[in-house]
């Protein structure tokens, strides 16, 4: 491994001196996309969410992120941004809003955004997007970076998919409250008799039945 520029003599932190490197024109790209259900692209398009026009929102925090990136890491150096732009393209084969930023200025150091260069003199340059799924009907294996409707096959690996398959077991359904309790819950010694009913199964079956979990015992 190559000299660890970011950090000193001491082995402490440091911002790289570029005072003798020479001015010139730079310019970064960073791509990534957001899957989402087909129904929230319809709002999308439409501006019918309830926050309203996301892209134009998205579009003003995207610039105002890059103007602030060398507040958000430490050890970047503050540059005179010449041109920010972001662009949206909405699919739909995948379902999903693609975005590009483009960064330029002019000075001795660049304009990267979340880029990563692996010791080939900058040959291969890879961006990073990380995305938190607060979608319904989209589910992400971060580990991968995979993406997919509900209910639709992935393509995670399978010893994913098997490890998040949940075993059946002995649920207390109350049918008058609509909800489902451990057998040892203290609501259960407490539930009337015609509003009780035994359930063996697994806890995803019970919320797609419409059954919250009780708040005690937490099932």
């Amino acid at each position: 491994m190559g000299e660890l520029t970011h950090f000193n003599e001491q082995g402490r932190a440091r911002m790289v001196d570029v005072t003798e490197k020479a001015v010139t024109h730079r310019r970064a790209v960073a791509a990534g996309g957001i899957r989402v259900s087909p129904e929230t692209m319809v709002h999308i398009k439409n501006g019918t969410l309830k926050k309203g026009d996301v892209l134009a929102v998205a579009q003003v925090a995207g610039i105002q992120a890059a103007k602030h990136n060398w507040e958000l890491i430490p050890m970047c150096h503050p540059l005179p941004l010449t041109g920010i732009d972001i662009t949206f393209r909405l699919s739909d084969e995948p379902c999903m809003v693609e975005i590009q930023a483009a960064i330029t200025c002019t000075g001795v150091t660049g304009v990267e955004m979340e880029a990563l260069s692996v010791e080939d003199e900058g040959d291969g340059v890879s961006f990073h997007v990380y995305v938190y799924n607060v979608q319904p009907g989209v589910e992400i294996d971060y580990a991968t970076g995979e993406s997919w409707e509900s209910g639709q096959a992935s393509s995670a690996p399978e010893e994913s998919q098997s490890s998040a398959a949940e075993e059946a077991r002995d649920y207390v359904l109350n049918t008058s409250s609509h909800k489902f309790h451990l057998p040892s819950c203290s609501s259960v010694e407490a539930m009337s008799e015609k509003n009780r009913e035994d359930y063996h199964g697994t806890r995803e079956e019970l919320l797609a039945q419409g059954y919250e979990p009780c708040g005690s015992c937490n099932p």
